[in-house]
């Protein structure tokens, strides 16, 4: 699964407050609080930080969020929900500069001034998935953070910030699977299944979910109805791997 994109993340500081009622049960998407404007004497500085930002700059431009948040904290109060923002902002920064801990601490510190603030939420999940990524341990607290961030109440507040809830249930039962947890995968790659039914990603989890849970028989025409649609090496070859495993090496030779 591809990252998150800076350009989604950033909708969540920009967009209007408002919803989208579409679909039973509720809006389909909530669009995010607008956030408060700076001080004019603060604006030529976050003009600056933004144009760092671009320039693919994140810890210059980690710097300068962080200068910011502390005189914006003095300005508006330590505690105030306001500053959500741009703690997010400065967290984001971090971790696109490879500060993965400094990021999870800024998320920390945005979590307790605004604990409802749902991209202070996807951006603890999205850090401790880059730091599985770069190191073979996946702890609890991921696995924790991944669980309290996909609830069905956070579905259309993570819609509002351009983020299909898919997504993030692939990236976190891929991260299971690699570190030897396939029946929590299972779990998680079912979940994303009944969501989003059609979605590649979410059957193709399943599907690896499955085979390596030993339940070769019900991945197999997950697998064959994927090779239909596009038959890429990787899921030739576990579609290939669940034929020989099932008994019917000639059918994975044919592949």
């Amino acid at each position: 699964m591809g990252a998150v994109s800076w350009l989604a993340w950033q909708r969540y500081a920009a967009f209007l407050a408002g919803a989208d009622a579409t679909g039973p049960g509720g809006p389909r998407t909530i669009a995010p609080p607008a956030q408060r404007p700076l001080p004019p004497a603060m604006q030529p500085a976050y003009r600056e930080i933004l144009q760092l930002q671009s320039q693919r700059q994140y810890l210059a431009a980690a710097e300068g969020h962080r200068a910011l948040f502390d005189q914006l904290r003095a300005a508006w109060g330590p505690t105030s929900p306001d500053l959500a923002p741009y703690i997010y902002n400065l967290g984001l920064a971090l971790q696109l500069g490879g500060r993965l801990e400094e990021s999870l601490q800024a998320a920390a510190v945005g979590q307790e001034i605004a604990p409802d603030y749902i991209a202070l939420q996807l951006l603890d999940v999205t850090t401790r998935a880059r730091q599985a990524g770069l190191a073979p341990i996946y702890g609890p607290a991921a696995n924790a953070a991944f669980e309290r961030l996909l609830t069905v109440d956070n579905y259309p507040l993570l819609r509002g910030v351009g983020v299909e809830p898919q997504a993030l249930f692939t990236q976190w039962a891929d991260l299971l699977l690699k570190s030897g947890r396939a029946p929590q995968a299972l779990k998680v790659a079912s979940r994303c299944a009944e969501i989003a039914p059609a979605d590649r990603g979410c059957r193709e989890l399943r599907a690896r979910a499955l085979l390596s849970t030993g339940e070769v028989l019900e991945a197999i025409p997950i697998l064959e109805s994927l090779v239909e649609e596009d038959a890429t090496a990787l899921v030739q070859f576990n579609l290939g791997v669940a034929m020989l495993e099932s008994g019917n090496p000639q059918r994975a030779w044919d592949l």
